[in-house]
Formats: structure tokens, C-alpha cells, sequence
């Protein structure tokens, strides 16, 4: 199962918290009995938004005004050092019979 979290400009990104927070719901929801059933977090990161394309991308991105790449999106927003707006990519793993021994 794959999660988003849009995060806001310059927030600090505390993955542990936000690993549990999904671990309860699906455990509250019923989906997992006990979150002993999750065996991975592979794959979960912090995605700076000025690395992405397409609707997913920073809106703060500029566009060329001319050149060969005139009316696409710059690279960056601009930020110093690392965009400021982010969001975060949760994916458990789960074995419905894991944990029921």
C-alpha cells in the first residue's frame, strides 16, 4: 500500500511518526489485525516536489519565457540549497497471516 503526505513549506519530515500513523489506521480500519503484520517500509522517502513532473511537480517552478526549452517547466524553484516543498511517499508491506501465530 502506497500513501502521500503533502507536507508544508519547510516543515521537518518526522518519518517514524507518520510510518505509525498508518500502521494504527489500518490496524483500527480492520485491514490488519496488528501492525506485527507489517514487514517492510521499503520504498518509503521524502520526495522534494522540484524533482517531479507533470501535476505532481512544485508549483513554484518557473517556465523558459525563450530558448530551446522555451514553455517548459526550470528545473528548480529557485530555493536555496533544497526545495522547500515536499511530500512524503509511505509503502507498507503487509502478510495478512503474518503476526497470528
Amino acid at each position: 500500500m502506497k500513501f502521500f503526505v503533502a507536507m508544508k513549506s519547510g516543515a521537518r519530515v518526522d518519518l517514524s511518526n507518520l510510518y505509525q500513523l498508518y500502521e494504527d489506521a489500518l490496524q483500527e480500519v480492520g485491514i490488519i489485525e496488528d501492525d506485527s503484520q507489517i514487514y517492510s517500509h521499503d520504498g518509503s522517502r521524502v520526495v522534494r516536489m522540484c524533482g517531479l513532473e507533470g501535476d505532481d511537480a512544485c508549483q513554484k517552478r518557473g517556465t523558459y519565457a525563450s530558448g530551446p526549452r522555451k514553455g517548459k517547466r526550470k528545473d528548480d524553484c529557485g530555493a536555496v540549497k533544497k526545495c522547500p516543498h515536499a511530500r512524503v511517499e509511505i509503502t507498507l508491506r503487509f502478510e495478512p497471516e503474518r503476526g497470528k501465530e
